[in-house]
């Protein structure tokens, strides 16, 4: 059966005139972004806006060896211990362990959610909206983000795109268990709209954007 003989099926159990053409689908486009033109430098300068102005922390280092530094400094600022810390167990978080050996990297969730602070690779700084983009697998245990009170996150240049879409399109094909969005602290509101931070999830959040990883 055709589609004309379908649609002149319906209109005569409705007792309406047999439409004579098809309207063919509306096509929507999206109008250009601003986002759209930016460069590298304006993509993360974008991404740090977005994420301080949803009370995130971002830092910039040059290397790994400032990337520790400030980490150390973190440490102090907010009384952690590394011993007190969670981290995912992947390779780009390996020049960690040099220097906080001590920092837990199984994937016991019971002692995950006992420590102070969770520490992730971001597979995605979404620069659109300031998130951070997850992929949970084997080494990288989605609790680590969730659990700890509060979430530091690294990423490189790698990893900065500045939409969702964008974000899609680059990590869809991957193998993951789950693709986790984090923008900002946890927010939870009652039915009065009395907004708590930190309920459902970390209360800090905070992003070092590491130059150069190589």
């Amino acid at each position: 059966m055709s589609q004309q003989q379908i649609l002149g099926s319906i209109a005569k159990a409705l007792g309406r005139p047999t439409p004579s053409t098809v309207t063919e689908s509306l096509k929507y486009t999206l109008p250009p972004r601003a986002i759209d033109h930016l460069d590298e430098a304006g993509t993360l300068e974008a991404f740090r806006q977005a994420f301080v102005g949803i009370n995130g922390r971002f830092f910039r280092v040059e290397n790994w060896n400032e990337a520790v530094e400030q980490i150390r400094k973190i440490f102090m600022e907010l009384n952690i211990r590394p011993e007190e810390a969670a981290a995912w167990d992947v390779p780009e978080l390996a020049p960690l362990w040099e220097t906080f050996p001590e920092i837990y990297r199984g994937g016991d969730i019971g002692i995950i959610a006992g420590k102070k602070l969770g520490i992730t690779w971001t597979h995605g700084a979404i620069a659109e909206t300031g998130t951070l983009a997850l992929l949970a697998g084997p080494q990288s245990h989605r609790g680590t983000s969730v659990l700890p009170p509060v979430h530091l996150s690294l990423f490189s240049r790698r990893e900065l795109v500045k939409s969702l879409g964008e974000a899609f399109d680059r990590l869809g094909s991957k193998d993951f268990r789950a693709l986790n969005f984090i923008t900002g602290p946890s927010r939870t509101s009652d039915i009065e709209m009395d907004l708590t931070i930190g309920v459902h999830g970390p209360a800090v959040v905070l992003a070092i954007y590491v130059e150069n990883v190589d």
